[in-house]
């Protein structure tokens, strides 16, 4: 049992005590004698003005000292947070630079098969050897690169374009060696731009892209018209379908009010005029048009054309059936053996429809050659 302190210690030790400062049992003796005396009992309240004991005021500090803690680490934490958030941000923007920028996007998102088109490629390959060039039309946009990956002598090349900053635009060529020969070469978009010894023009292969099994299709069936015009004219004025009951039919018109260029803008005129001398070019080129239009729409069974000059008092009109167009084909063709039954076979792969192309006289149209 500890010994009794007296009045003047007591005293003496009541700062450190009021504070928190003594020890247990330091703290229990002091306890002890304020309770039986009365003196020191006042001094003690005098000093903690409302008398609170020490445990009280010990706790409170404690709790206030934990209370300074706590925001302390939530401060620190909501720093930590901060840094990394403003890090993750700064790591997704160097991401997508580099995306955008360095390692660039598939050339799909800039192909179309309306042409023309913004990103030109040619393919040629012989034996084991595949050849591609890519020119960007638009100074904007550069290749940045070209990959490629086989699959039982089938090749697809992957390009990647970004926007002209880090690599300059132009032209891209690169060699790569297959594995085992190859019989086709197929591009972004899954475009075929080589097959059976054929390098396929972007003509046919848009065709060929393109192509639909129903005449009722009405945005594909626009498209192959417009390819069917492309290069030769003449460019309708309006076009209706017939798929009300077999055979299925298209027509298309030229009249009064308007007029197309020869790169499918649409001018507004008084009237439509022809002389008489183009007249057979004109039912040359539909029955070309014809040609296309029935290859390539499988259900399609006739293409009529109307044509009301308004200086010629006289109407252009025809209609040509699928087997009319398979013969005359095969008239173009003369000695050529042909590698379709019918006029729908040339649709059945890209090469083909390359002889289709090639056999009704549709020039090619090189845009490499071209800017060279």
């Amino acid at each position: 049992m500890s010994e009794k302190l007296s009045c003047h210690v007591v005293k003496d030790l009541l700062p450190l005590y009021v504070d928190g400062l003594t020890g247990g049992d330091t703290s229990e003796d002091i306890r002890s004698h304020l309770e039986n005396c009365s003196d020191c009992s006042a001094v003690f309240s005098a000093m903690t003005d409302e008398g609170e004991q020490p445990d009280k005021k010990q706790t409170e500090t404690k709790q206030k000292t934990k209370e300074i803690d706590y925001l302390k680490k939530i401060k620190k934490r909501g720093r930590r947070i901060a840094a990394f958030v403003g890090c993750a941000a700064l790591l997704v923007a160097a991401i997508i630079l580099i995306k955008v920028y360095v390692i660039g996007n598939d050339v799909d998102q800039y192909l179309n098969v309306s042409l023309p088109e913004r990103i030109a490629i040619k393919a040629s390959s012989g034996g084991q050897s595949v050849n591609v060039s890519v020119r960007s039309d638009d100074l904007r946009t550069a290749v940045a690169r070209i990959l490629f990956s086989e699959d039982d002598g089938v090749v697809t090349v992957q390009i990647k374009a970004v926007p002209a900053l880090i690599y300059k635009s132009g032209e891209v060529h690169k060699t790569w060696r297959a594995s085992s020969d190859v019989k086709k070469i197929i591009g972004p978009g899954g475009i075929v731009l080589w097959e059976d010894g054929k390098q396929i023009d972007e003509l046919a292969r848009c065709l060929f892209a393109t192509k639909t099994s129903y005449t009722g299709d009405n945005v594909a069936v626009g498209k192959i018209l417009g390819l069917a015009e492309w290069l030769t004219g003449p460019y309708h004025t309006s076009f209706e379908l017939y798929t009300a009951s077999e055979p299925y039919g298209i027509k298309t018109e030229i009249t009064s009010g308007a007029h197309r260029d020869e790169y499918g803008r649409t001018y507004n005129m008084v009237e439509f005029r022809c002389t008489e001398t183009e007249i057979p070019y004109m039912e040359r080129n539909y029955k070309r048009q014809a040609c296309l239009m029935l290859a390539c729409v499988d259900n399609l069974g006739y293409f009529e054309y109307y044509v009301k000059p308004d200086n010629l008092d006289i109407v252009i009109e025809g209609r040509i059936t699928a087997e009319e167009a398979y013969e005359y084909v095969k008239s173009l063709a003369g000695d050529r053996a042909l590698g379709a039954s019918d006029i729908k076979g040339f649709s059945k792969s890209a090469s083909l429809m390359q002889d289709l192309v090639d056999i009704l006289g549709y020039s090619h149209w090189d845009r490499f050659a071209d800017q060279e």
